[in-house]
């Protein structure tokens, strides 16, 4: 928990939507809730499964994943701005 790793990211780079089953709190990381699949949401995997094939044959729907901004209101997380990537660097290398 409250760990966020880069796969993510790798999922929106690759132009994918993202199954997320990390992070359970992911949501406070500034991602946008309405581009990623959280599986955390799901009581099972039976039911994510479920999901997806629904979504799968609802191309309307599947869309409105790419639509939306990544992250919330299109702003980037604390942790992309330079200054908290350098403090970070200066704590593992200083």
């Amino acid at each position: 928990d409250y760990l966020t790793q880069e796969k993510i990211v790798h999922a929106y780079a690759a132009n994918t939507i993202p199954l997320f089953y990390g992070n359970q709190f992911i949501e406070e990381e500034g991602f946008n809730p309405n581009t990623f699949i959280n599986c955390h949401k799901f009581e099972n995997f039976e039911h994510l499964v479920q999901f997806l094939d629904e979504l799968y044959n609802d191309k309307d729907r599947l869309v409105k994943y790419f639509e939306e901004p990544i992250f919330v209101n299109n702003k980037l997380p604390y942790y992309f701005e330079d200054s908290y990537i350098l403090d970070f660097f200066d704590k593992i290398i200083g």
